[in-house]
């Protein structure tokens, strides 16, 4: 009998048949194709995953109120403030358009008004309540030399003293971190920070010119006579004369004068 090339029988041992060793190479080198294949389809997938977790997780930061409000094309200070609630300019908005836009509200005002009356100048607790002696005042708006803006509506004297001792723990914080750290920028950084809380607790008294504004409440007749006085920078009247439930005021310091809130501090 004559076979075919590669058709000639193999004589199995005496266990049974066996596959020639090219044969189970070829096996072998297929299961490890398989399996790496399908070691990279999960590691695709898993990127997948994490890719779409982390856009949607920025789509949703990005969605999230932001202090700073912006509009479309044609969104006014005015419009914008309103977006934010309370009184007063958001952060970014004009100062001088917002200003224009106030004035003529206040001129069209009637009725009893709470509103911020921000002066040009810091000023003392005194001479702030005796500008506005025939309204009522609701609030100070007060801010330290290199210090955040707040509202104050507990006695000045006691914002003062909580002040002076936030500053003083930052600034013990501050100088362990300089003991720390080798880089030259972050050590100038941290000193120059250290040195603005020495001058905040250094110059911060309850006598001291650190009151920029207030709140009150007043006739509209009343508030837009303050309006002509050369001390008063601008008297932003609110809708009503009555606060809200949880009220944010906003007012303007005598350094903002491009953008609210530009610079966040008053400078030390």
């Amino acid at each position: 009998m004559s076979y075919w090339p590669d058709q000639r029988p193999q004589q199995p041992p005496t266990g049974g048949w066996s596959y020639p060793q090219e044969d189970v190479a070829s096996e072998r080198t297929a299961r490890l194709t398989l399996t790496l294949l399908a070691a990279s389809f999960a590691v695709l997938v898993v990127g997948l995953v994490v890719f779409f977790t982390v856009k949607t997780l920025r789509q949703n930061d990005e969605a999230s109120p932001s202090p700073v409000v912006s509009g479309p094309a044609g969104t006014t200070p005015e419009q914008a403030a309103k977006v934010a609630g309370g009184i007063g300019p958001p952060a970014g908005a004009d100062v001088v358009t917002y200003g224009k836009a106030r004035k003529e509200a206040l001129a069209a005002a009637t009725g009893d008004r709470i509103a911020i009356v921000s002066f040009w100048n810091y000023t003392t607790e005194t001479k702030a309540k005796a500008l506005v002696a025939d309204a009522e005042i609701m609030a100070l708006m007060a801010a330290a030399p290199g210090g955040q803006p707040a509202v104050v509506t507990s006695p000045l004297s006691a914002w003062v003293t909580a002040q002076t001792a936030e500053a003083r723990t930052e600034r013990d914080e501050v100088n362990k971190l300089i003991a720390t750290v080798q880089e030259p920028q972050f050590k100038a950084d941290y000193r120059a920070r250290v040195d603005e809380l020495t001058k905040l607790i250094n110059s911060i008294k309850p006598t001291g010119d650190l009151v920029f504004g207030l709140v009150v409440r007043a006739p509209a007749t009343t508030l837009q006579a303050l309006q002509t006085k050369a001390e008063i920078r601008i008297v932003d009247v609110g809708p009503t004369g009555e606060p809200e439930a949880k009220p944010i005021y906003r007012g303007l310091r005598p350094e903002e004068n491009s953008k609210a809130n530009e610079p966040s501090t008053r400078p030390a």
